[in-house]
């Protein structure tokens, strides 16, 4: 369970991980060895017999290591032979052919992404619009959106209208909500700009988060806890030398060699 739950902690399960031989094999590795430790000092302090300790968890250990190892190697093995066949990427579908959905794929353009296959265009003005978008074909409506969906196994669908059409999106959503997919809105210009934006709710609205205080919720009290476990530490690291000096002014002159002296000031009028 400790050894799951290490993994899990480090993102070993997720396939951006498990794509980087490198990087999987290296938290797999550390997070078994910190494992081992944990258990090491569980054996150590309590009545078990020293073969455990001696034995049987540097054997554990060492199995332990050679079967993650093995599985990292078939894992990646498949990830890549999926890679390849087109298995782990990411259908996408974009509703709208104006302005924002122009944006949203010469942005997809300029940046490619591997995992990101885009499958065409849809908008309820394909009469009046060309045939194509940025280079990607206007299959058709939201309606033929809807029919495709299954077809083609579309995973994500992007919505790149103005906010302000609320009466369509409105509509839109109500006819995408009959297909299994996610369905997400394209920002304006200024919200593409924003980049990786987290969304949170004040009040109950919903906003995006533009900029964030570093030490916020639980961060302060993590950060309070670590200056206090660090200021300890560095004080029992040098409390010896302090003492050695102590004794050696104590030994050198009379007096004492330690003293108190109060911070307040009086002030006179």
């Amino acid at each position: 369970m400790l050894a799951v739950n290490l993994l899990q902690g480090l993102d070993v399960y997720r396939f951006r991980v498990i794509g980087r031989l490198g990087t999987s094999l290296l938290r797999g590795v550390n997070a078994w060895f910190l494992t081992i430790c944990v258990l090491v000092l569980i054996v150590h302090y309590s009545s078990a017999s020293p073969g455990l300790l001696h034995v049987w968890l540097p054997l554990w250990w060492l199995f332990g290591t050679v079967l993650l190892v093995a599985i990292r190697l078939v894992a990646f093995a498949v990830l890549r032979r999926w890679r390849r066949a087109g298995r782990l990427r990411r259908v996408v579908a974009v509703v709208g052919a104006g302005p924002i959905a122009q944006r949203l794929l010469r942005r997809w353009i300029a940046n490619p992404d591997p995992g990101l296959h885009i499958i065409g265009v849809y908008d309820d003005r394909q009469s009046r619009l060309p045939p194509r978008c940025m280079g990607q074909s206007v299959l058709g409506t939201v309606d033929d959106l809807v029919r495709d969906a299954r077809h083609h196994r579309i995973d994500s669908v992007v919505v790149a209208l103005p906010l302000s059409a609320d009466r369509r999106l409105s509509e839109m959503m109500n006819k995408l909500s009959l297909v299994p997919v996610d369905v997400g809105l394209c920002p304006d210009q200024f919200g593409l700009q924003l980049r990786s934006c987290p969304v949170s709710h004040i009040g109950g609205q919903m906003v995006l988060n533009a900029l964030e205080r570093p030490l916020r919720d639980w961060r302060w009290i993590a950060k309070d806890v670590e200056d206090r476990v660090l200021g300890a530490l560095a004080v029992a690291l040098i409390a010896p030398l302090m003492g050695l000096i102590a004794l050696l002014i104590k030994l050198d002159s009379p007096g004492r060699c330690c003293s108190v002296k109060s911070d307040t000031a009086s002030t006179t009028s």
